[in-house]
């Protein structure tokens, strides 16, 4: 009944990577380390899968910076009321990160912000529909 997104992260010599698959076509996805971030826009065509994203290049040691935030782009399809957006934030195990914070932003600014129970689901009610959001996790639980 939710759209998905799945994280999945590796380290490698040069630092953190992570792929991801979504059920609803992303647009673009931010990912924040150090005090930078790199943009990965996915145009014309939005898509469903992407594999070996990471954060800048910190230029101390040539390594990509820790990742401190993913922001996922996308469009909700348009219906004549509010809809539900929920889904689970999970570690690179695939365990449910409790405690998470998942903020909603809409095109104008506006943020709501939620916080994931213990098993790592979180849930937004009266979601206007039609509208461009983004979607940021935060947490220092792993």
């Amino acid at each position: 009944p939710y759209n998905s997104i799945v994280l999945t992260f590796q380290n490698t010599a040069t630092g953190e990577i992570f792929d991801w698959t979504a059920t609803k076509y992303i647009k673009a996805v931010i990912v924040k380390g150090g005090d930078q971030a790199n943009v990965y826009p996915y145009a014309p065509a939005a898509m469903l899968a992407d594999s070996g994203l990471h954060a800048p290049v910190n230029p101390v040691n040539n390594k990509y910076f820790d990742v401190s935030h993913i922001e996922l782009c996308y469009d909700f399809a348009p219906t004549s009321s509010g809809v539900s957006v929920g889904g689970r934030v999970t570690n690179t195990k695939g365990g449910g990160v409790s405690r998470a914070f998942v903020t909603l932003t809409d095109s104008h600014g506006k943020t709501r912000t939620a916080l994931t129970n213990p098993f790592g689901y979180y849930y937004f009610t009266e979601v206007s529909a039609g509208s461009t959001y983004v979607v940021e996790v935060s947490s220092k639980n792993q």
